[in-house]
C-alpha cells in the first residue's frame, strides 16, 4: 500500500476529508478545491462520503488572486460561486488541518510548513505516487503563463477523483 492509500484507509470515519493547501490559498489550493467539488458533484456515490476544503501553509490571504478569478470565470464558475470561497483567515482555519484525513499540497516545501506533516502528500504523489512540483503561478506576469501552471492542477483532478473512488469502494 502506498502513502495515499494508507491515509485514505486510516481515516477516522466513513467520510474522507481532503484539504488542498498552497502557500497563500489564493491560486492553487482554491482552484484545486473548486475542481474537486465540480467533479464530486458528478459522482453522487462519493458526494456524501468526501468533503473538501482549501487552506494556506504560510500566508493567510483574504482574497483570491485576480488571475485565479479570471481563469475560473473563463472555465465556467460564476462570480457568486467564487465569492462563496471561504477565505483562509476565518476562525475555523486550524480545524481544517486537524480534521483533514489527507492534506494535498503542490510542492514538498509546503510539507515543512504544514502543521500535520504525517497527512501531507503533494498532488502529483496522490495521483501518481511520483513527485512533480506545481510551481507557484502567482509569480507569472501574463495570464497565459499563469493558466499553464494552473492547468497542471485541473488535469490531475479527474485522476485523483478516480483514485479516491476506487479506494473507497474497497
Amino acid at each position: 500500500m502506498n502513502d495515499f492509500e494508507t491515509l485514505v484507509h486510516e481515516r477516522k470515519n466513513d467520510t474522507l476529508n481532503v484539504l488542498f493547501v498552497c502557500a497563500s490559498n489564493i491560486c492553487r489550493s482554491p482552484y484545486a478545491e473548486f475542481w474537486f467539488k465540480r467533479l464530486l458533484n458528478d459522482l453522487p456515490v462519493l458526494k456524501n462520503r468526501v468533503t473538501v476544503a482549501s487552506g494556506a501553509v504560510f500566508n493567510r490571504s483574504r482574497n483570491m488572486f485576480p488571475k485565479t478569478r479570471i481563469l475560473m470565470l473563463g472555465e465556467g464558475w460564476t462570480e457568486e460561486e467564487i465569492a462563496r470561497h471561504v477565505p483562509a483567515y476565518k476562525r475555523d482555519y486550524p480545524e481544517r488541518f486537524n480534521n483533514a484525513d489527507v492534506i494535498i499540497g503542490m510542492t514538498r516545501m509546503q510539507k515543512i510548513l504544514c502543521p500535520h506533516r504525517e497527512k501531507f502528500l503533494t498532488l502529483s504523489e496522490a495521483v501518481t505516487d511520483h513527485y512533480i512540483k506545481i510551481r507557484d503561478p502567482w509569480t507569472q506576469k501574463t495570464q497565459p503563463e499563469f493558466d499553464t501552471i494552473m492547468h497542471q492542477i485541473s488535469t490531475c483532478m479527474p485522476q485523483l477523483m478516480s483514485r479516491i473512488e476506487g479506494l473507497l469502494k474497497r
